[in-house]
């Protein structure tokens, strides 16, 4: 065999040879990917410039989530309450006034006289002046039954130039007989006069016998803050004293003056 047959003949089995080799790689190769309805799956550049393309969604927020924010919105637009002026506070503890039977220097005096008409009585606090005649004052008066478990209340006129008094007012109280608002049936009541009101009314708070609410608490306020239901703040009319109770109610601003008042006994206790 002549050598130019052997090289043709070698150049044949190479070219079979990578032939062969290129149509293994080509079976090996993997298959372009595709998505769900046979699209070839696009290059990751292309893909993120498309995302970049589409909408951006905003969250909408629920109506609770509304309502919150407006609230939010509207509490940042109210201005900051101001603490009462000192104007507005001498108007309240000027209409909100009453001595301590330890203050008036007739006490013993107007005890002893009333004891006439029930012995034992205590004047309570406090005692308030007429305010369209000074020489007239008012107290509660009351007396414990031990036996029968009441409380004999009475509420006097006293003037202070005579001496003389009239009582406006009597009853005894056992626990329950009080009916006023969502008074607690166990309370045995004890009345203390704590103003002398326009068109002849007295203000009273009526609180449990043996209620002691604190060196600090204003009496006034001792029915914001009852969760016994065992005080009540009413009025009593002097020109129909048995006509009964109507429930009164303090003004926000007179509330926060006499808040006031309290916070500031506190600090001076805790200063001590």
């Amino acid at each position: 065999m002549s050598k130019r047959l052997v090289y043709i003949i070698g150049l044949l089995i190479l070219g079979i040879v990578v032939a062969g080799m290129w149509i293994w790689q080509t079976k090996q190769a993997p298959a372009p990917k595709t998505d769900s309805i046979g699209e070839q799956e696009q290059p990751a550049a292309q893909q993120t410039a498309q995302d970049s393309e589409k909408p951006v969604e905003v969250p909408i927020n629920t109506q609770d989530e509304q309502d919150q924010v407006e609230q939010q919105d509207e509490i940042a637009d109210e201005p900051a309450s101001q603490a009462p002026s000192e104007e507005v506070k001498a108007a309240v503890f000027a209409k909100y006034t009453y001595t301590l039977p330890g203050e008036w220097n007739l006490t013993l005096k107007a005890e002893k006289l009333i004891q006439s008409l029930a012995s034992g009585q205590q004047i309570q606090f406090g005692i308030v002046k007429n305010t369209s005649d000074e020489k007239l004052v008012y107290f509660a008066g009351s007396v414990y039954n031990q036996d029968n478990d009441s409380n004999m209340i009475n509420i006097y006129e006293f003037n202070t130039e005579s001496q003389e008094f009239e009582r406006k007012f009597k009853r005894e109280y056992s626990a329950g007989d009080l009916k006023i608002d969502s008074m607690n049936s166990s309370v045995i009541p004890v009345f203390h006069v704590l103003a002398y009101l326009p068109e002849n009314l007295l203000l009273v708070l009526s609180q449990n016998i043996d209620d002691s609410p604190g060196l600090c608490a204003d009496p006034l306020l001792l029915n914001e803050t009852d969760p016994e239901n065992s005080r009540a703040l009413f009025t009593l009319d002097l020109k129909n004293p048995y006509s009964g109770f109507k429930l009164y109610d303090l003004t926000t601003e007179e509330i926060s003056v006499l808040k006031e008042k309290e916070s500031k006994c506190l600090e001076g206790l805790g200063a001590e």
